[in-house]
């Protein structure tokens, strides 16, 4: 019986190990994520608050599109 799980545990520990680096890869990946999706949703909070008083009609759309991009292009594509 210990034979047995010995085998086992050699056949298994290299996939373990495998399996803990990809999970390694996700977690950074996620947290990647994270921060660009924080950063999309504060961005796309103030372009929303700032077009408000404008309405949005058929005029207000375009503005919003272009403030968004426009604030875009000043946000550091990688936090520090």
């Amino acid at each position: 019986m210990n034979d047995a799980l010995k085998e086992r545990k050699a056949v298994l520990a290299p996939q373990i190990k495998k399996l803990r680096e990809v999970r390694k890869e996700f977690e950074e990946v996620e947290a990647e994520y994270g921060r660009k999706k924080s950063t999309y949703d504060k961005v796309f909070t103030v372009c929303f608050l700032f077009d408000k008083g404008r309405g949005i009609g058929r005029e207000g759309g375009p503005a919003i599109v272009l403030n968004f991009k426009t604030m875009l292009a000043f946000i550091p594509t990688h936090i520090p």
